[in-house]
């Protein structure tokens, strides 16, 4: 599961948005914006680099299919190791809006919880705090929309 962040949801295939985002001057959430972007890119890497080394399994001396999988990995590490600094920037910067704080929630989530269905504690209580906080955030941008409409 993908957790969405904010009221904007980003393509899965190129990251761009789906709707259009609101106004919000909060650089966390334009950070974990990106970060998705980027964790969708890494996982798409690593099926990509699991592929490889499953046609060197299959295929042993082939030396091109070594050679693909080594430059996969390679890649896909490199894109690890900048998805971990841009999520350690992401945790060391305050949020400056209710959405920036639930987008680093949903950050947490998806990095850090072993899987997007795991029963184990916490995690089923932090989703459930997050489609709480998405749910409320939600609700008040509905009615911040129809106050402007009734004064406009």
């Amino acid at each position: 599961m993908k957790y969405p962040i904010g009221p904007v949801q980003l393509e899965p295939d190129t990251g761009a948005c789906m709707t259009a985002p609101k106004v919000n001057d909060d650089p966390t959430l334009a950070m974990c914006r990106l970060w998705t972007r980027d964790r969708d890119h890494y996982d798409d890497m690593l099926h990509l680099t699991s592929l490889r080394e499953r046609a060197v399994f299959h295929a042993p001396g082939d030396d091109e299919a070594e050679r693909l999988f080594r430059a996969q990995a390679t890649v896909t590490d490199r894109l690890g190791d900048k998805l971990e600094r841009f999520t350690r920037a992401i945790f060391r910067t305050r949020a400056q809006s209710l959405e920036g704080a639930v987008a680093k929630l949903a950050v947490v989530l998806r990095h850090v919880a072993p899987s997007n269905d795991t029963n184990e504690e916490p995690w089923p209580y932090l989703r459930n705090v997050h489609a709480d906080l998405e749910r409320l955030h939600q609700a008040a941008a509905n009615s911040n929309e129809s106050a402007e409409h009734q004064t406009g």
